[in-house]
């Protein structure tokens, strides 16, 4: 039960950075526009 629990907020926090790193890129492109 807590290895599950670990393992999602692993996922949930590897997300949430993938989210933030394409946020930004996408951002940046659009103002260099």
């Amino acid at each position: 039960m807590g290895f599950m629990l670990l393992l999602l907020c692993h996922f949930i926090f590897f997300g949430l950075a993938f989210h933030c790193i394409v946020v930004c890129t996408g951002v940046s492109r659009l103002r260099m526009r």
